[in-house]
């Protein structure tokens, strides 16, 4: 297949760089050093999905430097926050026979896509991969909890045969991956996750473990859970339980063990540019409550936290650079 990947960072390239060694023509659009030493010396891939090296892959900085726009299938990876613009640096590309898989955090990534592209042409994958850069041209798959879920977003089955064959395209290319007609629910398992953990630790610079192991921030963690479950029911999204009191057995006594001394990405966010994805986090949960009239003071009040923090860390990256 004609790939490109949009937003070719850690993900993007593990994804894109396994499935240009599988064969496909992959095209990564991603950020000045790290394009620049793929180009020169091609892409190293640690870890465990293996040792590879891949040369020969064509990237680009920026839309316009695509020599090719014949693409079958773009897959995002771009920040939250970028979608948008993504779309837009999109349009040109725009082909009937081409297909968008969305593999983002959060939720509001898909229904941008459908709005833009089509329904029919939108896939979304969940991934709970961590992978590290840490240096233009190598990246480090560090940890996998499950195998990339990909499928249509609300579960259509005239969309599974084509969910199917990507899962198997991304297979064979090494790449743990299954298709799935449940993706909502495991992208809202995702979320709720994040909610809970995310803007808390950003906040202050503590790891899941800590979190949870302080009285004061895990009750603030289960009221969390409890607000974004009274949310999911009130606008009939599909989830794994039936109660809130379901997931936390499942959050505390399977999520939280295994990840109990990582810090969230989002606190990584912070630090480096000053901007998160609370806004298809908590914010989506704060967006999607006032729609149904539903309280959510503790989401509230962490996403108008993380929005002061991204403009006095924004303010502080602006001076260091000045």
């Amino acid at each position: 297949m004609r790939i490109l990947v949009f937003g070719a960072g850690a993900v993007g390239s593990v994804l894109g760089g396994l499935l240009a060694r599988s064969g496909h023509a992959v095209t990564l659009l991603g950020r000045g050093e790290h394009m620049v030493a793929v180009r020169e010396r091609g892409l190293s891939i640690e870890g465990i999905w293996g040792t590879h090296h891949v040369t020969g892959i064509a990237t680009a900085n920026l839309p316009r430097e695509i020599s090719d726009s014949t693409f079958e299938l773009v897959l995002l990876t771009v920040k939250s926050y970028d979608t948008l613009a993504a779309i837009e640096s999109m349009r040109p590309l725009d082909d009937s026979r081409l297909a968008v898989l969305s593999v983002q955090n959060g939720f509001g990534n898909t229904q941008a896509l459908a709005a833009a592209f089509g329904a029919r042409r939108v896939f979304g994958a969940r991934i709970i991969t961590g992978v590290e850069l840490p240096e233009p041209g190598r990246v480090v798959v560090t940890v996998s909890a499950d195998d990339i879920r990909l499928g249509p977003p609300a579960g259509e089955p005239e969309m599974m045969n084509q969910a199917a064959e990507l899962g198997a395209i991304l297979k064979a290319a090494g790449v743990p991956a299954s298709a799935t007609n449940q993706y909502r629910e495991f992208l809202w398992s995702k979320v709720l996750y994040n909610c809970s953990l995310n803007p808390l630790g950003a906040l202050l610079r503590a790891t899941y473990g800590e979190l949870v192991e302080n009285p004061g921030t895990c009750g603030l963690i289960e009221r969390i859970i409890d607000e974004s479950f009274a949310v999911t029911r009130a606008c009939d999204i599909p989830l794994f339980w039936d109660r809130a009191d379901e997931y936390r057995q499942h959050f505390f006594n399977e999520l939280i063990p295994p990840t109990a001394r990582h810090y969230p990405s989002m606190l990584r966010d912070l630090d480096r540019r000053g901007r998160t994805e609370i806004d298809a986090l908590n914010g989506a949960v704060v967006r999607l409550a006032a729609d149904r009239g539903v309280d959510v003071p503790v989401n509230q009040s962490l996403t108008a936290m993380i929005k002061l923090r991204e403009r006095t860390r924004q303010s502080e990256l602006q001076r260091n650079s000045g």
